[in-house]
């Protein structure tokens, strides 16, 4: 994250804990991707580039959801309770940021897809 809502533009402790938790669902993303999330893969494809539009916020929390609601089972062991955590982590994490976290998530997405940053 190169921009943030502190002193001089230095992004906050919660702005820092929002993208880094952002980059542990992308993660995630990646993983479910590569064992067969058709959902996933081709939210994936927006990370890499190969679709001409990123992934939506909205759209990955939506995901998020259906993976921790135990709909889109592909590890039925730890899936859900990954992704419930993760969503309960991004949902705490943007309370604390507010409006910020949209242009958090772009950060964080226009970084994976310059390889600035990793998932």
């Amino acid at each position: 994250m190169t921009t943030g809502d502190g002193p001089t533009g230095v992004p906050t402790s919660a702005e820092r804990v929002l993208g880094s938790t952002y980059l542990r669902v992308l993660a995630f993303l990646r993983d479910r991707a590569m064992r067969g999330d058709a959902t996933a893969r081709g939210l994936a494809a927006g990370l890499d580039g190969y679709a001409h539009l990123p992934p939506l916020r909205p759209m990955v929390r939506s995901w998020l959801a259906d993976c921790a609601s135990e709909r889109r089972l592909i590890r039925p062991t730890s899936d859900p309770s990954v992704a419930s955590a993760l969503q309960s982590e991004v949902t705490a994490a943007e309370a604390r940021v507010g409006q910020a976290a949209d242009r958090i998530w772009r950060e964080v997405v226009e970084g994976i897809r310059s390889g600035s940053l990793r998932s």
